[in-house]
């Protein structure tokens, strides 16, 4: 089943969300009534008025979709910074248990200034299709190489998604995206020599932000970038939700 808009769009997103309001319209507005039924008559078109939905019914449906869009987008937000680490770890995985590379085909879908892609892996004689599109052949791959690790390595992602290691690079290429100052850590001590306790700071954009305390100073700063990289992170996602809902304001006035 397809969803096509059906008013002009200024920009391929608008037009991406015009019709994904279309469809989420059809699969939450209230089933057909049962010929027989006059109460289910009364109440179907006590929603509707000539096959449109009324205004309240459509605010009530934005308002939800807003909603859901924002919590799914947090869900996905820590497998969206690890992403680019699958390919690694697929290719890791194929070297320790000395099978073939892994070799990725692409689909491309879309106009060539608005091109996005979906890629299969094949590794082991076996081949896993990502489930969605992307904009970037590089994003496409990744998904596909998470989509192969889910099946043959899910313990892999797991220790991606919990090794606090990881967030030191990912702060510092987050600050690269955004044109800041690289993070700047501070470290002390405490404790007695053969019980040390390292806590570290790291200021990134001004601010500094502390980690819990470790027994090495490397892994101190791996966990002050973890509450940075964490924070920032909520801080740009609120952005982004919030963003959602003029999106959809737009499409107040169109006729379903």
């Amino acid at each position: 089943m397809s969803f096509q808009s059906q008013n002009p769009a200024k920009s391929s997103k608008e037009a991406q969300n015009d019709a994904a309001y279309l469809a989420f319209l059809h699969f939450t507005a209230p089933p057909l009534p049962d010929p027989g039924s006059s109460n289910a008559i009364a109440n179907f078109d006590s929603n509707t008025t000539n096959g449109s939905l009324q205004p309240e019914r459509q605010e009530a449906c934005r308002d939800s979709h807003v909603s859901d869009c924002a919590s799914i987008c947090n869900n996905n937000e820590k497998f969206k910074d690890m992403q680019h680490f699958y390919k690694n770890l697929l290719q890791n995985y194929a070297q320790k248990r000395n099978v073939s590379r892994p070799v990725y085909s692409c689909e491309v879908e879309g106009p060539p200034h608005a091109s996005r892609f979906r890629c299969k892996v094949t590794i082991d004689e076996k081949t896993y299709e990502g489930l969605e599109f992307f904009p970037t052949i590089k994003e496409a791959e990744h998904a596909a190489a998470r989509v192969a690790l889910s099946c043959l390595a899910p313990d892999a992602i797991e220790e991606v998604q919990e090794d606090s290691s990881l967030f030191k690079n990912l702060l510092q290429e987050l600050m690269q995206k955004e044109g800041c100052p690289l993070p700047v850590y501070t470290t002390t001590r405490s404790g007695e020599a053969h019980a040390s306790m390292f806590v570290s700071s790291v200021e990134v954009k001004g601010e500094a932000f502390t980690g819990q305390g470790a027994r090495t100073k490397k892994q101190a700063e791996f966990l002050a970038a973890k509450v940075a990289y964490t924070k920032l992170k909520e801080c740009k996602s609120n952005k982004v939700s919030t963003n959602i809902t003029p999106a959809y304001h737009e499409l107040e006035g169109h006729v379903v």
